[in-house]
């Protein structure tokens, strides 16, 4: 094997390691799938075909295609139940690796890191998507590119711990995803992968609960 196909095999197996929590599900290429197609099969989104270039290290050592057989990660969401005495740090830590990224979590949750989670609610888990630095990013690129604003440079910053040294080639840079919705096909695919998870279909469940107000408790009759 040519040493750069396998330094691009080497960056790909890093990249999904990295990634290992984000509770993606697989995609077995097909014959005719592009990643467009699948991006549009997915989220509905020909444009979300960069998440699966980015999730599955394809463009590690200038690109790769992807051919028959071959098993993609896609990004989706995850969901999970508070129990009681969890904090938004320790959640952080577990799920997306780190405590400092409360922040992110807390507000992905319409919270602040500094009030505890309810007991008992459904919270969304980010999905830690890991970009590969190449000569034309930045960290404002990056943002624009998977945030879709530039100004949040600032969250990429401090979730990555950069501390606003300068990126360069190699450096992977992690990108929490908090809006990722789903076709129909994709809500199926991630119920059959990760059937003792909450699924982003079970997440609609949460959101539901957010906007119907609490019914008023009825007197008791004398």
């Amino acid at each position: 094997m040519r040493a750069p196909k396998l330094l691009m095999l080497l960056g790909s197996a890093l990249l999904l390691s990295l990634s290992a929590d984000a509770r993606g599900f697989t995609h077995v290429v097909q014959k005719g799938d592009t990643l467009a197609a699948i991006a549009e099969r997915y989220y509905g989104l020909i444009q979300h075909e960069k998440l699966l270039v980015a999730a599955n290290g394809l463009d590690a050592r200038g690109g790769a295609p992807i051919v028959l057989g071959m098993r993609l990660e896609v990004p989706a969401l995850s969901h999970r139940r508070i129990k009681k005495g969890d904090t938004w740090a320790e959640l952080a830590t577990v799920h997306l690796g780190a405590p400092h990224r409360a922040d992110v979590l807390s507000m992905a949750n319409g919270s602040s890191p500094w009030l505890p989670p309810a007991d008992g609610a459904e919270i969304l888990i980010p999905y830690n998507l890991p970009v590969m630095v190449t000569n034309a990013d930045s960290i404002v690129s990056i943002a624009q590119k998977y945030m879709g604003d530039p100004n949040k440079a600032w969250v990429l910053d401090h979730y990555n711990g950069l501390k606003g040294k300068k990126l360069v080639p190699g450096d992977i840079v992690l990108v929490p995803l908090t809006e990722l919705p789903l076709t129909e096909d994709g809500k199926k695919s991630v119920a059959e992968a990760n059937p003792l998870l909450c699924s982003q279909a079970a997440g609609e469940t949460r959101d539901k609960q957010r906007k119907e107000p609490k019914k008023p408790k009825q007197p008791k009759k004398p």
